[in-house]
């Protein structure tokens, strides 16, 4: 395994990071991208994480080397599918939070639900 992220591998993640948030109508997002070199789990081969900030809208997403492996194997469907997954808990962080909070009313619950409702529904319809 390399211990280095390549700039073109770099590169390719901030582009799909990009047109994913295009497609997802997260362009608003600000988000910074970190490549990690050093992440050793031996319990775990995560790819990547997020940390979003659903109030200012940005977000840090993680990316450690088993993704830089996946694109050296050409396994580009795997990357894409996990750099839409961390993107998606830019859609869905609000709701998780409310659900976890100790003091959140229905109606709370109820528009950060419309809110996603509303969100997931542009993703589809642009991307017919």
């Amino acid at each position: 395994m390399k211990n280095k992220w390549s700039q073109k591998n770099i590169k390719f993640i901030n582009q799909i990071v990009e047109e994913a948030k295009s497609k997802m109508f997260l362009r608003r997002w600000e988000t910074r991208n970190y490549f990690v070199d050093d992440f050793n789990d031996a319990n775990t081969k995560i790819g990547a994480q997020c940390s979003p900030d659903t109030q200012y809208e940005k977000a840090s997403l993680y990316f450690y080397l088993p993704i830089q492996e996946l694109i050296d194997k050409g396994d580009v469907t795997q990357v894409e599918e996990a750099v839409y997954h961390e993107l998606i808990h830019l859609l869905t962080d609000e709701l998780y939070n409310l659900a976890m909070a100790r003091f959140t009313t229905e109606d709370d619950i109820i528009i950060a639900g419309e809110r996603l409702t509303q969100r997931i529904a542009r993703i589809i319809c642009s991307n017919k």
